[in-house]
């Protein structure tokens, strides 16, 4: 699909049609991010509360990590999820940084000693990721879309990557269906430009529904 950004050079009227049936995508869109976030917010509430029970249980610390991402336009807003991890995971992190134990640029780290016991199964199952159904709700996010990037690896993108920054970012996207632990970061780059340049309701629907499969099998993990 077209870009309005592209459409400069187009006579008239193929603008409009093309503005025209951006918005019409755009505004679609948003509707279904409200409408699905909102009636499974409401369905899963008593799931929230077993999974707020089971984290204060398992391990001392906040119900929720919330972190800073870098979303639509390079805008910036505070990411939620249920809390996986140690309290002192950042720190952790550094360390094992530090003794070269994992590389500068991490998305995904094997048999990570950080996540808890509880965090395992939220991670497994990807229930660690509902609350931002809420950033979904309040328009940070969509459904579907690259996944929102920490700051500071803006600065690994080169300038095709910028792309990525052109739509809001996504619960889910084209990579997390070749396994989320096992894409590097080209593939997971190739994957975000393919989704910007043939982005539709239609490939949403499919992004969402093959999502759904993964999750229930456990392939992504």
């Amino acid at each position: 699909m077209t870009d309005p950004a592209d459409a400069a050079a187009l006579p008239r009227y193929h603008r409009m049609v093309i503005t025209f049936e951006w918005v019409s995508y755009a505004m679609l869109k948003r509707v279904l991010d409200v409408a699905v976030s909102a009636a499974v917010i409401l369905l899963t509430v008593p799931l929230w509360a077993t999974i707020m029970v089971a984290i204060k249980l398992d391990s001392p610390g906040p119900i929720f990590f919330v972190q800073e991402r870098v979303g639509y336009q390079g805008r910036r807003f505070h990411c939620v999820k249920f809390r996986s991890m140690q309290i002192n995971a950042e720190a952790v992190l550094e360390e094992m940084k530090r003794r070269g134990e994992v590389p500068g640029l991490v998305y995904k780290i094997r048999n990570d000693p950080r996540v808890t016991r509880v965090g395992h199964l939220l991670r497994k199952t990807c229930l660690d990721e509902l609350p931002q159904l809420v950033n979904v709700l309040k328009g940070e996010m969509s459904l579907v879309g690259p996944r929102p990037v920490i700051p500071a690896h803006i600065q690994e993108y080169v300038a095709q990557d910028q792309v990525r920054l052109r739509v809001k970012p996504g619960l889910t996207c084209l990579w997390a269906l070749l396994g989320r632990s096992h894409c590097d970061i080209a593939k997971i780059a190739a994957a975000d430009r393919e989704y910007v340049e043939r982005r539709s309701l239609w490939l949403d629907a499919w992004i969402l529904y093959r999502t759904a499969i993964v999750v229930v099998r456990g392939e992504n993990y």
